[in-house]
């Protein structure tokens, strides 16, 4: 008998989001011959900050019903809010209105869930999934790709207290808590070491139907990478300093790297940009498909995180790490020497890690690669298969595997 599976999630396909697209690479392997009848909560298109992208919608094929939701913001009222009543922003998100519609899945939803599973960010998502446990009395996989309480990009205040109440009921009332790393269940065994049993780390995936032969091949210039989100404290300045170092090196080692940036920058990130005059180019913006294609072209990968005051705080694991592992390049990350992302790179064999200061040691890595790049040496940039552990059919199945042994548990105690 097939379970009935919920899946709550604002971040969903078609929309264009990070987390939606590791919803999506789940989705596809919950829906082949799994054993399972999966209906979705969602927020209507289109849904502020996560744009419509029709080449998503194929994610959604084996899905039984899907129950579209309306969100009560805007830019502007957004705006206003937070300068008037920081604390309703945060409570948990700007999106907190998606919860709030609970009753209308109640009465739209053809088929009880057996499972609920939510996937968080944003948080709301999690919000909206407590409500609907606590009418179905179902088992809940409650999954957060990024911390809640302990994180360090999500300020604290102006509520807290708040947040730490509804955080504690959440996870009280969830049958599993998911995490993307091992560093953050730790953190959050340490914090509640009552709930520990209940936690597992479903990691960020990459679709394994997406794996192509990309041998890499010398061209003109030595390229370099990055595609992703450049604001707040995320900035390419370390890319500049090093390129400064490198021009002061040897100008023509200069003249035969090519630098490429792509997606949304803010007008700190332009600055930098506009002010330097090493050719560093930024592309803007791309679909996920000209992302994709952008990679496959780079000798090297650029990735950088945001810093974080402490190592601890380093819990993050970036969806982009695995966009990269498709690639087959060497990855050059820029981050905490103890963070998930440099255990990711260096126990996966992707490449080289440096400290978010050190523009010195990003030189001597790119003049490194240089050298390997003038004597056409391919095992230095091609990384060979991605690491099956991070396939989002092998997590699929455990998830499928999670599902059935909660469902009979929860009908023996019944």
């Amino acid at each position: 008998m097939k379970l009935n599976v919920l899946l709550v999630s604002i971040s969903c396909p078609p929309k264009k989001d990070s987390e939606s697209l590791q919803v999506a690479k789940y989705l596809k392997y919950l829906g082949r011959d799994a054993g399972l009848h999966i209906d979705i909560v969602t927020s209507k298109n289109p849904t502020l900050y996560m744009p419509y992208d029709s080449s998503l919608e194929v994610f959604l094929r084996d899905v039984r019903q899907i129950i579209n939701l309306p969100l009560l913001e805007s830019r502007y009222t957004n705006v206003i809010l937070r300068k008037i009543f920081p604390s309703i922003m945060s409570m948990p998100d700007s999106k907190k209105s998606f919860s709030f519609w609970a009753y209308l899945v109640c009465r739209n939803l053809k088929e009880s869930p057996d499972i609920i599973y939510s996937r968080s960010y944003p948080l709301s998502s999690t919000m909206m999934a407590y409500r609907l446990q606590q009418h179905y009395r179902c088992p809940w996989v409650l999954h957060l790709s990024d911390p809640w309480t302990i994180n360090p990009l999500r300020p604290s205040e102006p509520a807290k207290d708040w947040n730490a109440t509804m955080e504690s009921r959440c996870f009280s009332a969830a049958t599993i808590l998911s995490f993307t790393s091992d560093k953050t269940l730790l953190r959050y065994a340490e914090l509640y070491p009552n709930f520990a049993h209940k936690m597992v780390v479903f990691p960020n995936v990459f679709d394994p139907d997406d794996l192509k032969d990309k041998r890499w091949k010398k061209k003109k210039k030595m390229k370099l990478v990055y595609t992703g989100g450049l604001v707040g404290t995320r900035t390419p300045k370390i890319i500049v300093d090093a390129f400064n170092l490198i021009r002061a090196y040897n100008k023509d080692v200069l003249s035969k790297i090519e630098v490429v940036l792509a997606g949304e920058v803010d007008r700190g990130v332009k600055k930098i940009l506009e002010d330097q005059n090493l050719g560093i180019k930024h592309v803007g913006l791309l679909a996920f498909d000209q992302a994709i294609e952008l990679q496959s072209d780079a000798d090297i990968l650029l990735l950088i995180d945001t810093p974080t005051k402490n190592s601890d705080d380093a819990m993050f694991f970036p969806s982009k790490l695995l966009d990269y592992m498709l690639a087959g390049r060497r990855v050059i990350a820029v981050t905490d020497r103890g963070s998930c992302t440099a255990d990711v790179v260096r126990n996966s064999g992707l490449g080289d890690v440096v400290d978010h200061n050190d523009a010195e040691g990003l030189m001597n890595i790119i003049i490194k690669s240089f050298k390997s790049w003038e004597l056409s040496e391919e095992d230095h940039f091609s990384r060979g298969s991605a690491d099956e552990f991070y396939s989002a059919k092998n997590q699929a199945s455990r998830l499928i595997d999670l599902f059935h042994e909660k469902k009979q548990r929860h009908d023996r105690v019944k």
